[in-house]
Order: structure tokens, then sequence, then C-alpha cells
């Protein structure tokens, strides 16, 4: 398994990246200082997970995590309100953990479960945080950035040329996309999506989470 730790904090980095080696399973583990590094790292080589932190210089976690499609991110940070949690899942992270409440066990779980698909939540957040239906979890990034496109009229072309990927993908997206959600049209997508992710949170476009201190 190879994975990514993206954190401006070296002392985090490489503290988090030689816990992560002593995984079973772990084969290796590289470091990015920022959002931007991450991408050009991601561009390069294949991870089977990444851990995100929030707030870097640059972009910000939550926009990094808007531009990865297909490998699944748990977002590590020191920052537990849970307007921001959720805004994270909604985004397409598989897990969210706060630095000083989780354990090697529980680091351990996160990266098993988000690797395979599954849904973490740092200990002490599940009960904080308005669950998610199990039909917008089961979505993936991509398919959830669609969706949060849709919701702000996008046509197919225009889809397209955003994600830059031709119509006959952009038309798979989103049959896949009615599968999951059991509808069958774009108005009952963009209805299921907003019920679960509030008008008050940023959309694609728009300001992401004011920068905290350096986590």
């Amino acid at each position: 398994m190879k994975l990514l730790v993206v954190d401006d904090n070296s002392i985090i980095r490489e503290t988090l990246a030689k816990k992560l080696l002593l995984f079973n399973g772990v084969r290796a583990v590289d470091r990015a200082a920022d959002g931007a590094e991450a991408l050009r790292m991601m561009e390069r080589k294949h991870y089977d997970l990444v851990f995100l932190d929030i707030d870097m210089p640059g972009q910000d976690g939550i926009s990094v995590l808007e531009q990865i499609q297909d490998v699944p991110v748990v977002m590590l940070t020191s920052y537990n309100e849970p307007k921001l949690v959720r805004l994270a899942l909604a985004k397409g992270a598989r897990g969210y953990l706060t630095y000083g409440n989780f354990s090697e066990r529980d680091l351990l779980a996160a990266l098993l479960l988000a690797s395979r698909g599954g849904l973490v939540l740092g200990p002490g957040l599940s009960v904080e945080i308005p669950a998610l239906s199990e039909d917008i979890v089961n979505l993936t990034p991509a398919e959830r950035r669609i969706l949060n496109l849709l919701s702000q009229g996008y046509t197919n072309e225009q889809l397209g040329a955003r994600l830059s990927v031709s119509p006959l993908t952009v038309k798979t997206h989103l049959q896949n996309i009615y599968k999951k959600l059991g509808v069958h049209s774009r108005a009952e997508a963009v209805g299921r999506w907003l019920t679960q992710v509030s008008p008050a949170e940023p959309t694609e476009g728009q300001s992401s989470p004011a920068r905290h201190p350096a986590s």
C-alpha cells in the first residue's frame, strides 16, 4: 500500500509517516508540504490513500480535496467544528481525524476502512456530525463533485469542459449517480444532494472555510 501525507508542519508530517510505515502492508509513505506539491505528486504516482491537512499555505485542504478523484482521502487536522467535518465528507473525504483525539489503533482503523471504501470519523465526532445517508456516502468523489456542479446549474457540456472529460463520460457518471440515489432525473438527484449538503456550506467556486492558525 502506497500512502501520501500532506501537511505543512514538517514535524507532524514526518511523525505520521513513521507511524504509518510500522503498519503491515504499508510499503511506502510519501510526503508533501502543501496542496500544490501533493497534486503534482499524484499526477506522477498512484496512491492507495491520502492523509490531508486542512489548514495549509496556498490551497487549503478542502480545495485540494475537490481536485482529487478516485483516491480515498482522510482529513487529519486540529479542527473538529461540525460544519467543517460535514463539509469535508460532502466533498468526498472518506474519513476525518483530529490530532490529540485518536490512538494508533484509530489511525490503523482509518487506514484500513477508508482504503476499502468505508467511512471513518475520529473518536467523539460521530455524535456531533449529522449522518449522511448511505446512498450519499457511497458516491465517489467524482460523482459528488458532479452533483455539486449540477446544483449550480451546470449543463452536460459545461461539466465536460470543467472536468476535462468527454460528454459520454459525463453521461456515464450521471447514470451511475441516478442508480445509486434511486432517482430518474437531474432535478431529483440535485434535490437529494441539497437535502444532505446545507446551502449555507460553500459550494465549488465559492470561498473555502476560513483559515485557522497553523495546525
